[in-house]
């Protein structure tokens, strides 16, 4: 399906396209950016397809003539021109042929005289695979590409979608980020690909993805059962049809319960950088993995003794499946360690009290305003009817009593450093990071308040 439309273009392409087809090339915007514009999202995603030019060289020549050309490229058929704040990829078209294993088991060849049509089977989904004629201000669209975006339906265009395992997991999150169904057909396809190829970066580039631009995640995460994603992440896969009581989680098993808090973190998170969105996002995922291996039915309900500890080691197992960055792993492991303490501490609190050490000693644990997100997601992703409600006592206690004392944002600095006790005459070892602790201790208990109690109970400690 064809059609007359005008897109908005940014002046300079428009004005490199028109450059292009003056010297006799046949420059098409493809891919993410025809797509986005439908859409009517902003999109830095500008590929431009360039027909009848010969070969990428003399694509690459041409475009020196006007435009400063990266040296990168040429040996995967593409040049990158950057005008103004747009990075420009353009490459000839191309056919691909598996020939063996993996995401890049493919012989690329290209053609400059392809037909559009025929360069267009690569593509992964019919939405992705429409083009958009700069000069003539037309629609390309063979695969019905259009049609799938106003239906919101995400189909492959081709067999030669099987060739790529990684299409498995773009179709997860191309489903929430876009809050797309999947066509049945391309799920079959997909449930019965091997996914076994995948290096873990690319396969935590697609859960990025998923997790950064999604307003909704469980829409493509819901989709991992059916795409046969789910298989490969035990941890996850335990989740399913792991009982809860309905008398706290109405919603039903592990998983119904996870994927509403997702959603809930990602409504609940502010404009923070992607790292710091990661961490919540993966801990929300992540916060029952306890559940399956603790769960039993005792006095009437079921319950899950001590699943937030228990679920440390398969948090720490599913996330180095994805990723071997071990900063982010490090921030994520005590918030699920730690997700019920809000709880927990304010129904201690109704009863007998809770010290102002508790909750001091809780902040050297973990970031007690990060706890209270997640645990605030986790509340709400229940069908309780408090809440439903949008009610949180606990989270809204805990961050009274932490601000209190100063405590919300940050562990209470050490009255006493390593620097103060060698300046009193005290050696560096094993005995002054014994005493440190112990000073420390003192300080979370609230039995010292300033550096002048620290350093007159260090007198009398030592004496």
């Amino acid at each position: 399906m064809d059609m007359s439309v005008r897109l908005s273009i940014p002046p300079c392409v428009e004005k490199m396209c028109q450059f292009l087809f003056e010297v006799g090339f046949k420059p098409y915007i493809v891919g993410g950016y025809v797509r986005d514009a439908f859409l009517n999202r902003s999109s830095k995603d500008l590929d431009i397809e360039v027909f009848h030019c010969g070969s990428i060289h003399d694509l690459k020549q041409c475009l020196k003539s006007r435009y400063i050309v990266n040296e990168i490229g040429e040996s995967f058929g593409i040049c990158q021109v950057r005008i103004d704040d747009w990075l420009i990829d353009l490459a000839l078209p191309r056919t691909e042929t598996k020939i063996s294993k993996g995401h890049t088991g493919f012989k690329v060849d290209h053609f400059s005289e392809l037909d559009i049509q025929k360069a267009s089977l690569r593509r992964d989904f019919t939405i992705n695979s429409m083009a958009y004629d700069p000069i003539q201000h037309q629609l390309v669209d063979p695969n019905n590409g259009l049609i799938d975006l106003e239906s919101k339906l995400l189909r492959h265009v081709s067999d030669q979608f099987s060739e790529d395992s990684l299409r498995v997991y773009r179709a997860m999150q191309f489903a929430s980020r876009f809050e797309f169904k999947i066509d049945s057909r391309t799920v079959d396809l997909c449930s019965k690909m091997d996914l076994s190829d995948l290096p873990k970066e690319r396969l935590f580039e697609e859960f990025k993805k998923c997790f950064l631009q999604s307003l909704k995640p469980s829409i493509g995460l819901n989709y991992m059962k059916p795409l046969g994603i789910l298989s490969y992440f035990p941890e996850l896969k335990a989740l399913v049809g792991c009982v809860q009581d309905p008398e706290w989680h109405p919603e039903g098993d592990v998983w119904d319960h996870t994927m509403l808090v997702v959603d809930e973190m990602a409504s609940l998170l502010p404009n923070i950088p992607d790292n710091k969105r990661l961490m919540f996002m993966f801990a929300a995922l992540c916060h029952d993995f306890g559940k399956p291996s603790t769960t039993i039915f005792k006095d009437g309900h079921w319950r899950s003794p001590g699943h937030e500890k228990a679920g440390v080691s398969p948090t720490r197992l599913f996330l180095k499946r994805l990723t071997d960055n071990k900063s982010l792993i490090k921030s994520i492991i005590p918030l699920v360690e730690h997700h019920l303490k809000p709880a927990l501490l304010y129904k201690a609190d109704t009863t007998d009290g809770v010290s102002d050490a508790a909750i001091r000693r809780l902040s050297t644990k973990v970031s007690i305003l990060d706890l209270f997100l997640l645990a605030k997601a986790d509340h709400f992703g229940r069908k309780t009817p408090d809440a439903i409600a949008r009610e949180f006592p606990a989270g809204d206690w805990l961050i009274e009593r932490s601000n209190a004392l100063d405590v919300k944002d940050s562990a209470p600095v050490p009255f006493i450093s390593g620097k103060d006790l060698i300046s009193f005459g005290y050696a560096p070892g094993k005995e002054m990071g014994e005493l440190l602790k112990v000073l420390y201790d003192e300080q979370l208990s609230g039995r010292v308040s300033t550096k002048e109690d620290a350093i007159l109970f260090l007198k009398s400690y030592t004496m």
